[in-house]
């Protein structure tokens, strides 16, 4: 850290930082000294055996894609029982539970996949397997792995297994949507590609806020903070110079970062990446942000939603994409621009230097404090996300749980069809009852007045607020909920 001006992840291991295994080659060739799998059981295992053996060489998140769709190439010929099925995936969550795991269902058959006249059936009947299980997880309070529901133009909205998951993320902020429909990305800017990337080129990563595309990786990440940018710089000019050797600083500590990456993977020393990928020229190193709403508050004095701050918000995006297009030109490496993770970070930062904020806003998200208004929030916001390359997400935050209903899954539709967020979160305010469950809004248990455990989300994971620093608790606290009503 460099005075709480910037953080580089690990800057000193010798471990990248996220990976997307693609499931369509782990089916073809196995894990090294395995043969493919045949059965679910074996995906499954070989799956769980590829997550544990991950963290040698990534120590981030790990995503699996179209789990659903992958499970149905299997149920189709198999026909497994629903209990011998239930007990496969049951089994296969709780291993990989803690593991940092993001898996991603389509709920719909894709025409990449075979697909016979059962095809549809079949994934219906595999999603509410998985919902059963996840909801029964989510109930203990136990939110790993994270689940993306992938929304496409086909998608069937009255789908029974979108209704069942959408139900779970009113109440419980999980899982999360990534929007093929109307955003920025579709599921072809989630694979690395044939050939050595345009380096002309930004927009190429596209990936979501927690773990990776198929046959891609984050190399690793630094985030930079705005807001002790704007508290040292005298004028607009100034912050803007203060930004440049910030960036500059980052690039090199993540050129340096790949460096270490490289050498492993060329000398033999990252096995599992070298058996599935021909190559890193398809891995990103990524820039975060954190505290441009503080940043502008110190430096012209006016918030993220004042006009003039949104204004000055453009050009800092605009400046870093212009930046990063020579950068990935003049080093021939792939960069990305993106808002997460920057929550945590943000936390440690503060201990570095002496600061008027008791938080740190991430990215160019407006305060916590801001208003209620959602439509607004969301009109403000989409701008900004369409400029980053990567690693957003919009949340509809909540002041309770909501008991699901039609005019909840409107919300999310026109929010995707009319917005384009790549990726959107439901995040209610909740707690858990150790002996009664699931508490909505408040802390207090009906059944029983004992305090329960509150749990919000913090860069994408749903966590334990008594498990966080004061910063963080504060944000929590300042945090005005958006007007959607139980009609």
């Amino acid at each position: 850290m460099d005075n709480g001006s910037i953080y580089p992840w690990e800057k000193d291991t010798q471990r990248g930082y996220s990976i997307g295994w693609n499931l369509k080659t782990l089916m073809s060739k196995g894990l090294p000294g395995s043969n493919p799998p045949k059965k679910i059981v074996d995906l499954l295992e070989q799956m769980k055996n590829l997550t544990n053996l991950s963290s040698h060489e990534w120590s981030g998140p790990i995503t699996f894609n179209s789990f659903d769709n992958y499970l149905a190439l299997f149920a189709a010929k198999e026909n497994p029982s629903r209990k011998n099925f239930t007990d496969y995936v049951a089994d296969f969550l709780q291993n990989i539970n803690g593991r940092n795991v993001t898996i991603t269902l389509d709920l719909i058959s894709r025409s990449s996949f075979i697909k016979t006249e059962k095809t549809q059936v079949i994934l219906n009947a595999i999603n509410d397997v998985i919902h059963e299980i996840y909801e029964s997880t989510l109930e203990k309070g136990i939110f790993e792995p994270r689940i993306t529901i992938n929304l496409y133009p086909e998608t069937d909205w009255s789908l029974e297994s979108l209704n069942n998951f959408l139900e779970l993320s009113y109440l419980y902020g999980q899982p999360i949507y990534q929007n093929f429909t109307t955003g920025t990305i579709n599921p072809e800017t989630l694979r690395s590609r044939k050939g050595l990337p345009d380096y002309d080129t930004t927009y190429l990563r596209m990936g979501g806020p927690a773990g990776d595309s198929e046959d891609q990786s984050v190399i690793g990440y630094c985030c930079i903070n705005l807001a002790k940018l704007g508290s040292e710089a005298s004028n607009e000019q100034d912050f803007f110079s203060l930004l440049d050797e910030k960036l500059d600083e980052a690039v090199f500590l993540l050129e340096q970062k790949r460096e270490h990456v490289e050498s492993r993977y060329r000398t033999g020393d990252m096995p599992l990446t070298k058996y599935f990928l021909d190559d890193l020229d398809w891995c990103f190193s990524v820039i975060t942000l954190l505290g441009m709403n503080e940043a502008l508050e110190t430096l012209i004095a006016a918030p993220l939603g004042h006009v003039a701050g949104k204004a000055v918000t453009y050009k800092v995006i605009e400046h870093l994409l212009r930046r990063i297009e020579n950068i990935q030109y003049s080093k021939k490496h792939l960069y990305s621009l993106e808002s997460y993770p920057s929550e945590r970070i943000g936390s440690k930062l503060l201990k570095e230097y002496s600061s008027d904020y008791g938080y740190l806003t991430p990215g160019t998200e407006l305060k916590p404090s801001h208003g209620d208004d959602l439509w607004d929030v969301l009109e403000h916001q989409k701008k900004y996300h369409s400029m980053y390359t990567g690693g957003t997400l919009q949340q509809i935050y909540l002041n309770e749980g909501l008991t699901y209903n039609y005019g909840l899954k409107l919300l999310i539709k026109r929010t995707v069809e009319t917005f384009g967020y790549n990726y959107l979160a439901v995040t209610p305010n909740f707690s858990l009852c150790p002996e009664h469950g699931y508490i909505r809004g408040n802390n207090i248990c009906q059944i029983c007045g004992k305090t329960g455990e509150t749990y919000i989300r913090v860069d994408t994971d749903i966590m334990k607020l008594s498990d966080l620093p004061i910063s963080l608790k504060e944000a929590h606290r300042k945090r005005v909920y958006y007007d959607v009503k139980n009609k």
